[in-house]
C-alpha cells in the first residue's frame, strides 16, 4: 500500500513541477526577446474548423518543449545564484 502512496505522489510532484516549469517558461520567453518570441498556445482549436492557408508573419513560435526547457534554465540558475550569494564567506 505504500508503494502505491508514493508512487501517487511521484505523479502529483512531477506534474506540478512540470506545470511551474511550462509557466514559467511561457511567461520568461517573450521577456527575454522583447516580444520576438512568441509562445505556442496552450491547446488547438476543437471541433472541425476549416483552415485557410495565410502568408507566414515570421515569427518564432516556441512549443512546449522549449518552454519546459526555458523553465529550467531559469529556476537551475535562480537556484545557483541563490546558493552563491547565501553562502558565509
Amino acid at each position: 500500500m505504500a508503494e502505491f502512496f508514493l508512487a501517487a505522489l511521484r505523479l502529483v510532484l512531477e506534474l506540478v513541477l512540470y506545470a511551474l516549469l511550462y509557466a514559467t517558461g511561457r511567461l520568461i520567453l517573450p521577456l527575454i526577446s522583447l516580444g520576438r518570441i512568441k509562445v505556442a498556445p496552450l491547446r488547438e482549436p476543437l471541433g472541425r474548423a476549416r483552415v485557410v492557408p495565410t502568408r507566414s508573419t515570421g515569427d518564432i513560435v516556441a512549443g512546449e518543449g522549449w518552454c519546459t526547457l526555458v523553465g529550467v534554465v531559469f529556476w537551475a540558475a535562480f537556484i545557483l545564484l541563490l546558493v552563491h550569494f547565501t553562502r558565509s564567506p
